[in-house]
């Protein structure tokens, strides 16, 4: 063993209001930590205006809507942003998370 022990990481940037900057900061700083040679994965977690992929003018193949439902696993959600920073999709509006509750628990004729 070489002696040093990787650690991991979580930044979280959050606010209860739209329009803040959450997005624009957190691709900042995901760019940021991978130009100083970290390795860094971005969760677009926003659940009703996730939008990463705006930004960067590109379209995820999968989000963790597809994982939910069983069509993908997570490292096929991710897509490769500037400076290598891998970006993972959120789900696409909290309909589909009670749609994929519904399905999930049987909760029939709930949503």
């Amino acid at each position: 063993m070489s002696g040093s022990i990787k650690t991991t990481r979580v930044l979280a940037f959050a606010s209860g209001k739209g329009g803040v900057g959450k997005t624009l900061l957190s691709l900042n700083t995901a760019v940021a930590l991978a130009r100083q040679h970290h390795s860094v994965v971005l969760f677009d977690g926003d659940m009703g205006l996730a939008n990463v992929h705006v930004l960067l003018g590109t379209q995820p193949r999968a989000t963790v809507a597809d994982v939910l439902a069983g069509r993908c696993d997570l490292a096929q959600t991710m897509f490769v942003g500037p400076e290598g920073i891998k970006i993972i999709h959120r789900i696409n509006t909290t309909w589909q998370v009670l749609r994929y509750f519904n399905w999930a628990f049987n909760w029939q004729g709930c949503f």
